[in-house]
């Protein structure tokens, strides 16, 4: 038997998920893109200044580590607002 998950607490989760797949989609198709541009070579004009493709591929994957690492992180006690 399931225990029953209260409405706000599931609506939280749905959102946490929702959240998830839209920014992971992104996440994934920016990847791609970069990948893509740097297998044919290319670079990224910024500002008047050269980028390589590589340099965002780093850029996001050093992001993705962040978030591991954040979401590893415990949230502090919530202390009694009385």
């Amino acid at each position: 038997m399931r225990p029953k998950c209260p409405l706000a607490l599931r609506a939280l989760l749905h959102a946490r998920l929702q959240e998830s797949v839209v920014l992971g989609n992104f996440v994934l198709r920016q990847v791609g893109d970069e990948l893509r541009a740097q297998a044919m070579g290319g670079t990224l004009t910024a500002g008047g200044l050269q980028v390589s493709h590589l340099a965002h591929l780093g850029g996001a994957l050093v992001g993705v580590l962040l978030v591991l690492l954040l979401s590893r992180v415990p949230l502090p006690p919530a202390e009694d607002a009385r």
